[in-house]
This record gives C-alpha cells, sequence and structure tokens, in this order.
C-alpha cells in the first residue's frame, strides 16, 4: 500500500506543477506583439498642397524600377492625422517578402520627377521579435531619413 500512496502522491504532484504557469512568461510574451515591417509611407507634396489629393497626380502616374521589385506594390492610402481630426493621401510602397538586403530603386512620379530610393532592410536582433526583417536605413537621393517608420515627406520642385 505504501507504493501505490506514493505513486499517487508523486503523480499528485507533478499534475499540480505541470498546471503551474510562469506569469512572467506570459508577460514577456504580450510585451513581445511583433508587427512585422511591411511598407514604407511617403507624403507628396508640391507648393505645400498634397500632389494626390489636389489631383495633379494620381496612383497611375507612380512607378517604381530597380532590383528585386516583383514583390512590391504601389497603393495609396488615407491615414488619419492631427489626432483624427482630418486624414492625409499617402503614397505606400509594400512588400510581403522584404529580404535583409540593399534594395536600390527609383520612384518615378509623372514625367517630371524621379528620385533615387535606397533601403538596407537587416533582421532584427534582440530577445524580442528577432529576425524579422526591418529598416537599418533609408535614403532619398542620398539624405538618410531619420525615422524609416514615420510617414517620409517627398516635396516636388
Amino acid at each position: 500500500m505504501s507504493k501505490i500512496k506514493s505513486l499517487f502522491l508523486g503523480l499528485c504532484l507533478l499534475l499540480c506543477l505541470a498546471g503551474c504557469k510562469n506569469e512572467n512568461e506570459e508577460d514577456f510574451i504580450l510585451e513581445c506583439a511583433c508587427d512585422p515591417f511591411s511598407s514604407v509611407s511617403f507624403q507628396v507634396t508640391s507648393d505645400d498642397f498634397n500632389v494626390f489629393e489636389n489631383g495633379t497626380y494620381t496612383l497611375e502616374d507612380v512607378t517604381i524600377t530597380g532590383s528585386d521589385i516583383e514583390d512590391f506594390e504601389l497603393t495609396l492610402q488615407d491615414i488619419e492625422i492631427q489626432y483624427g481630426s482630418t486624414t492625409e493621401t499617402i503614397l505606400t510602397l509594400k512588400s510581403t517578402d522584404w529580404q535583409p538586403q540593399d534594395y536600390a530603386l527609383q520612384l518615378n512620379i509623372g514625367n517630371e520627377y524621379s528620385a533615387d530610393l535606397d533601403l538596407n532592410i537587416v533582421l532584427s536582433t534582440g530577445e524580442c521579435c528577432a529576425g524579422l526583417p526591418t529598416p537599418e536605413s533609408i535614403s532619398i537621393d542620398g539624405i538618410i531619413q531619420e525615422n524609416p517608420y514615420q510617414v517620409i515627406r517627398i516635396t516636388l520642385e
């Protein structure tokens, strides 16, 4: 009978330990919810007016050329600004398959404007969200943009 009690006690202890959860682990998982990098957004203006909102250009006037562009998509998107009090139309360059590499692209808007667009995509590091493609730098005509996650302003001259 002693062996059965010991076996039963051991089984209860094992079930108890298996049922315990590590709350710190759950907090870590919640803090590490990662949104993968998917797009670069541009506000395109001329004379302080948005060229897509005032009808100067449409999405059909915009092209992207360069290497490895088969997975890229150009779209126009309305975003809320100033705490939702107004919206702005932005140009978005999307991809579902960013790879860690340097992208040398040319952004063309109409026949009048083109810009060299260089994107340096790397894999993220660290404990949280490691291994996801993320922009290390973005430059337009050689000028590095400070925050590649924000909407980048392009002024047509």
